[in-house]
């Protein structure tokens, strides 16, 4: 190989830098992704437009002198949650709460039949991250805080990635679909936090709390993993050779490819030139360019040719790149292609996308997902503030001496559901949703918490009364949005005098966070809004209520308490909302989730350090309610107030 196709294959460019993709074969480009919101240029959001557009890109990359295939990345975190119509599962912190090991590997072996559809074989996922500090704005693409939860969730995704049967659509010795351990290492851990900011601590506690999801993923095969942002110690880990080389190569054994974050390098010290040979001298295989390739390449070409990057670190490099492509079966004629033969001039019948793409969005990925969500919520509080016999609720429908809210009543009961998140798909689905920080609306396909909760229980109920918040008819139309997410004052205003002229016997409050990924989702205050507050005590104050919060993290509810009757964390539930609706009204479901980190009693409890606050916590991790109001066990042995 020349220097010039040794430097391509080390490269990753976005798909929307490449134009129609004469590139790929001038500077024998390696490996393309989609990152967050990518999807085909010239085409719709759709399996076969994506499975077209990688074959088109695969054609380039045949053209080149030794005809090297691609290898196709895409941020499938919570699904392939970038096509619009995907299943799209809960956020890894609600598979944390789950806890199931064996639900989380059938939810990566669906996840992976769905990318097949689109032709791709490389998915960004699992982050195993062990989430310190709930203020951190990825906090829920971990599993949670406890390294042993993390471990075990994050080697049950990996076995789902490569498990799909070799019948399927692979040969024997071929890993159908690989996925990739991120953020090495420390991401979950920076003071206070910060996205990208940095770890700090001895290497016992590196070693004790960040390491053990990477031993375990490298012991279990994992082929890829992804450097951190982040810093460990002052030092960036995209140029810490210690940790990428010495630890993770020489004492951990892995044997895979080293793959960049989107332009970590241009975060490390110097010039760009400085960058480039810190961070492939320290370790890395292949680097996330993703749009400056040009600059990349000539720079990385002059860094041979000076021996300021010795040719033995890239023949390392590229050997561990094809080697990759070899294990995905791209030297195969009939795996390399997408949706076409591999002489490109017709469609087959048996391509990897028209195998698998009965299995995009299927009912039976969806009632997985509806599966994953109900086992996800996690019951905080379970009370009953009416009284003794009769004072502030129907007893024809609640009956007397109740102490606590479940079940609920349903039948000949009337029923409000309100809520910023009640009837929001892309609200309860967040980040890393069609595009990269996510969007309220009906950005996808899905069944929203609200319409789960009229499909189960419309014949039952007396009345089921919908009123949002805030008033919501009019802000789309076909899926465009035509005036301003947040409602003014006013319309806040109006909204609560409509909830108080509503005549019901039992409330159904869901609010939260909105959509957001990564440092744009750090956030030191951790609030529900002024809207939200005013729709549970709009709300609560009148009748028995129950409070859902969608949100990727604890948010600061301890004031609220007092004032709801039932709390339910519901994480971000994805594109299956009516796995809400089954815990609430079907008495054969009973809520399963455990808290996967501590519920804060305070932010002034969040320490920058991580070390304890002054407070306990206000629900400590492993805490979670059944519906006969038993505690199902703490990670610690503390019980909840």
């Amino acid at each position: 190989m020349t220097v010039a196709e040794k430097v391509g294959q080390m490269m990753q460019i976005d798909e929307r830098a490449l134009g129609l993709g004469g590139n790929v074969t001038e500077y024998y480009i390696g490996s393309i992704l989609s990152g967050g919101g990518g999807w085909p240029q010239y085409a719709p959001n759709t399996p076969t437009a994506w499975a077209d557009m990688v074959d088109n890109f695969q054609a380039k990359a045949l053209k080149t002198r030794l005809r090297i295939p691609l290898v196709y990345g895409v941020d499938a975190v919570h699904g392939h949650n970038n096509v619009f119509g995907a299943t799209v599962f809960p956020h890894h912190v609600g598979l944390g709460a789950a806890g199931n090991a064996t639900l989380v590997e059938e939810i990566a072996a669906a996840v992976a039949k769905e990318v097949a559809a689109t032709g791709i074989r490389w998915t960004f996922s699992p982050a195993v991250t062990v989430c310190l500090d709930p203020r951190w704005g990825r906090c829920y693409e971990s599993f949670g805080a406890d390294p042993g939860l993390v471990t075990e969730m994050a080697i049950a995704e990996i076995r789902g990635w490569m498990k799909v049967p070799y019948e399927a659509g692979n040969f024997p010795g071929t890993v159908f679909m690989a996925p990739t351990a991120k953020h090495y290492v420390g991401d979950g851990g920076t003071r206070g936090g910060v996205d990208r900011g940095e770890t700090v601590g001895g290497e016992a506690v590196l070693r004790h709390v960040h390491l053990p999801p990477y031993v375990a993923a490298v012991a279990e095969g994992v082929p890829t993993i992804m450097a951190s942002y982040s810093s460990w110690n002052g030092v960036k880990m995209h140029g810490n050779s210690y940790l990428l080389t010495d630890v993770l190569r020489k004492e951990m054994g892995f044997l895979g490819v080293l793959v960049s974050d989107w332009e970590a390098l241009k975060e490390l010290p110097g010039s760009y030139e400085d960058q480039v040979a810190l961070g492939v001298n320290a370790g890395l295989d292949m680097i996330m360019v993703p749009n400056d390739f040009a600059n990349f390449s000539s720079t990385l070409t002059s860094l041979i040719n000076s021996g300021r990057v010795p040719m033995s670190r890239i023949d390392e490099a590229v050997s561990r790149v094809l080697s990759l492509k070899h294990s995905l079966g791209l030297f195969d004629k009939d795996l390399v292609c997408a949706r076409h033969s591999s002489s490109f001039f017709s469609s087959s019948s048996s391509s990897l996308s028209s195998r698998f793409l009965p299995f995009f969005g299927c009912p039976e990925h969806r009632q997985l997902a509806q599966k994953a969500v109900a086992a996800s919520l996690v019951l905080l509080q379970d009370s009953w503030r009416r009284g003794g016999n009769g004072g502030g609720y129907n007893v024809a429908v609640w009956g007397r001496g109740r102490k606590k809210m479940f079940p609920l009543p349903v039948d000949g009961a009337r029923i409000v559901v309100a809520g910023s998140h009640a009837n929001d798909i892309g609200r309860q689905c967040g980040g890393w949703t069609i595009s990269w920080q996510g969007e309220a609306g009906p950005i996808t396909k899905g069944t929203t918490i609200w319409q789960g909760i009229k499909e189960l229980i419309s014949g039952r109920a007396a009345s089921l009364t919908y009123i949002g918040y805030p008033p919501e008819d009019d802000r789309y139309e076909n899926g465009t949005r035509k005036r301003p997410i947040e409602a003014t004052r006013e319309a806040a205003a109006a909204w609560v005098k409509r909830a108080r002229s509503v005549e019901a016997d039992l409330g159904i409050v869901v609010v939260g966070e909105p959509p957001y990924a990564e440092y744009k989702g750090d956030n030191q205050q951790l609030e529900l809004s002024g809207p939200a507050r005013s729709t549970i005590f709009g709300i609560c104050n009148q009748i028995p209520c129950v409070v859902v919060v969608v949100s990727g993290r604890p948010l600061n509810v301890t004031g609220m308490l007092p004032h709801l009757d039932a709390l339910i964390a519901a994480w971000l539930p994805g594109s299956e909302g009516n796995g809400v609706a089954d815990v609430l009204f079907d008495e054969t479901v009973d809520f399963k989730g455990k808290l996967p980190l501590p519920w804060f009693r305070s932010v002034r409890d969040l320490q920058p350090d991580h070390s304890p606050g002054p407070n306990p916590p206000l629900f400590p991790m492993g805490f979670g309610l059944n519906k006969a109001g038993n505690p199902m066990g703490t990670v610690d042995g503390e019980g909840a107030p």
